[in-house]
C-alpha cells in the first residue's frame, strides 16, 4: 500500500547567507543545510490555447502557445489585443499516461483545471491570489489532455499553473525574504536520482525577474511513500 503526500521546502536568501528549512505534513525537520544544485525539467508538451476579451471564456480570442504558464501581469493586460480587466483563457497540454502527477496553481482571480472529464481544481471565484493543488494519479496508457481555464475580473492579475511528475519540485520565487505577495516567477526543478532537491545559483539570481539577493523561494512536491 502507498500513501501520497505533499511536501514544501522554503529558502530565504539574505545577501550571501541563506536560511533554509524543510517541512511536510508528515515530518518536520528544521535547520537542514541543503546544497541547491539542479536543473529545470522542461515541460513535456507546450501549452496551447486562447485568451478571450471577456471573462466567461468567450468573445474575441487570441491564439497562444507557451512552454510555461508563468504570468504576473499586475494591472497590465496580457497582450495588446486583450483588456486589462475581464479577460479569460483556456490552455491545454498533453501528458504521458501511466505516470503520477501533481497539479500546482496560483491564480488571481479564478481557475479550473481538469484532465479529461476529471475536475482537479475548481476555484471559479475571485481572489487576491490563491494557491491550489491536486493529485493526478492512475492514468491509463497513452496521452492525456490537461486543460487550465482562468479568468480575471478586476485589480491585479496573475496565473501560474503546471502539471509536475511525482518526485519533481515546483518552485515559486519572490522578490522579498518573506514569501510574500505574488510570485515573480516559477519553474519545475527536476529531482536528483535519489529524490533530493538541489540548486546552485552561485552569485546569480535563481531565475529571471528575481533579484540575486534578498529573495525567497517555496518548493512543492508530491511523493509516494510505503505505508
Amino acid at each position: 500500500m502507498y500513501y501520497n503526500f505533499w511536501r514544501e521546502g522554503f529558502l530565504v536568501n539574505r545577501n550571501n547567507f541563506n536560511y533554509r528549512w524543510l517541512y511536510s505534513s508528515i515530518l518536520v525537520i528544521l535547520g537542514i543545510s541543503f546544497l541547491f544544485i539542479g536543473s529545470v525539467s522542461a515541460a513535456e508538451k507546450q501549452w496551447t490555447g486562447s485568451f478571450f476579451d471577456q471573462r466567461n471564456l468567450s468573445g474575441n480570442s487570441e491564439q497562444v502557445s507557451m512552454d510555461k504558464i508563468n504570468f504576473d501581469w499586475g494591472y497590465n493586460a496580457p497582450s495588446d489585443t486583450m483588456p486589462h480587466y475581464n479577460f479569460s483563457a483556456t490552455l491545454k497540454k498533453t501528458i504521458e499516461g501511466e505516470k503520477d502527477y501533481f497539479v500546482q496553481t496560483y491564480a488571481d482571480d479564478g481557475i479550473r483545471v481538469k484532465a479529461g472529464n476529471q475536475v482537479l481544481i475548481d476555484r471559479w471565484s475571485g481572489s487576491a491570489g490563491t494557491y491550489n493543488q491536486a493529485l493526478l494519479t492512475g492514468l491509463g496508457s497513452g496521452e492525456h489532455v490537461v486543460q487550465t481555464d482562468y479568468y480575471e475580473h478586476t485589480g491585479k492579475a496573475a496565473l501560474y499553473a503546471e502539471v509536475v511528475p511525482f518526485g519533481d519540485w515546483y518552485a515559486y520565487y519572490y522578490p522579498n525574504m518573506n514569501l510574500e505577495g505574488t510570485p515573480s516567477n516559477a519553474k519545475v526543478v527536476k529531482a536528483q536520482g535519489d529524490g533530493s532537491l538541489i540548486e546552485d545559483h552561485g552569485n546569480n539570481a535563481p531565475i529571471s525577474n528575481v533579484p540575486k539577493d534578498k529573495y525567497s523561494a517555496k518548493y512543492v512536491t508530491a511523493k509516494k511513500i510505503t505505508a
